[in-house]
């Protein structure tokens, strides 16, 4: 499973396919400006909001937006889900996956037939991952899982474990292979390129057969769209021609740096019908209290976390240069001359592990003490690696 420039993918029946990365116009904007980055991928600071439909008392539509307390980035959990994930938000939740779909140069999906967020896939033993996505959409035999992801770590193998599930929970008893319905997985990632060597923003990923000369597709039932959201940041600082008149561009805009501007909100709003949608549930969104506590729990939580990270850095630091010290002093002590070298070698990499695995457990059992939080929470919130975590957990049973 590659990501490749655009080109035309053989079939093995001799047909092709366009596959791949979409190119965009290379117009650039040098742009600069703060974004709010809210906590990692597990979701347990920012609880999901109750659907809240309007009623004789609520505000009109057209006054949310203006009324607002703040604009809350809509990439933001609780955000996110409340504007894309309800019964109410098939159209614009259609809309912003067909502008993606445009660009990608995929067929667009037809209407939808159900809509949830948080959905779990299905679970195998009891050792089982189950995957929690963040919207599903199921549209004519095309299930589509909509995520937005702040972290790029193993974004393709979470794609792959994502689309394996849905395309499975998809599948009826009894479907020929030949009868597969498609499965997309589409990220809007909002975080390091991961293509810095190209300037399109849009990769579509499928599985091919690598061969001497070249790629045969393999299989269009699984399908992997990436959107690269930091390039969007980068090369639109306001809206220009390109916004106003293409679509994909102007949701992209909009989402990354349109919405905290509400005279550019209206300003797409009147050209296109989706992103009037967009505005409307976004304003009901943000309008919310608890979607606005949910908001600043996540601020909060990402203010304490980065702060025990530079923290931890700073202890590391300390640790490493201690262990290096003690190890080169017990390394020259007990090593003969000839074997001088590799005793000091040895002695320095003892004391940095003990020296740092010291660090960490003083760390995350203060974080414990202070916060209440439990081992695990700890250890997610300063980032310790999770292949070192049971370890450190057993010690802190």
């Amino acid at each position: 499973m590659k990501h490749k420039a655009s080109e035309q993918l053989p079939r093995p029946n001799g047909e092709t396919i366009q596959s791949e990365t979409q190119a965009s116009d290379e117009a650039t904007l040098p742009t600069s400006g703060p974004h709010f980055s809210e906590t990692p991928p597990n979701h347990a600071h920012a609880p999901e909001c109750g659907d809240r439909h309007e009623t004789a008392s609520a505000p009109r539509k057209d006054q949310l937006l203006r009324d607002a307390p703040e604009r809350i980035d809509p990439l933001f959990d609780a955000v996110f889900k409340r504007v894309f994930g309800s019964e109410e938000s098939r159209s614009v939740t259609r809309g912003l996956i067909n502008a993606v779909l445009a660009k990608a140069g995929i067929a667009p999906i037809g209407e939808i037939e159900r809509i949830d967020t948080e959905h779990e896939g299905k679970e195998g033993d009891v050792t089982c991952l189950t995957p929690r996505m963040d919207v599903r959409v199921i549209a004519q035999r095309r299930a589509v899982d909509l995520e937005a992801q702040r972290y790029p770590e193993d974004v393709d193998n979470r794609s792959m474990l994502y689309g394996s599930q849905l395309l499975c929970e998809q599948t009826k008893s009894g479907t020929g292979y030949d009868q597969l319905p498609q499965v997309i997985v589409m990220t809007l990632l909002d975080n390091d390129v991961q293509f810095p060597a190209t300037e399109e923003l849009v990769h579509v990923c499928r599985m091919s057969w690598d061969t001497e000369s070249t790629a045969i597709l393999g299989t269009d039932r699984i399908v992997f769209v990436l959107v690269e959201l930091k390039k969007v940041r980068e090369r639109y600082n306001a809206i220009d021609e390109e916004v106003l008149n293409d679509g994909f561009t102007a949701w992209m805009y909009l989402l990354t740096r349109g919405y905290a501007e509400k005279s550019e909100v209206e300003m797409l709003s009147v050209r296109y019908e989706d992103l009037k949608d967009f505005a409307e549930k976004y304003g009901m969104a943000i309008s919310d209290p608890e979607t606005v506590r949910a908001f600043k729990r996540a601020e909060s939580d990402f203010r304490e976390r980065r702060s025990f990270q530079r923290y931890l850095a700073r202890k590391e630091r300390e640790a490493v240069d201690k262990g290096m010290e003690k190890g080169m002093e017990k390394g020259m002590e007990k090593g003969e001359r000839l074997g001088m070298e590799k005793g000091m070698e040895k002695g320095m990499e003892k004391g940095e592990r003990l020296g740092m695995e010291k660090t960490r457990l003083e760390m995350l059992r203060n974080l414990m003490d202070s916060t209440g939080k439990s081992a695990q929470e700890a250890m997610e919130l300063t980032g310790i690696p999770a292949e070192e975590r049971p370890a450190y957990a057993a010690k802190l049973a």
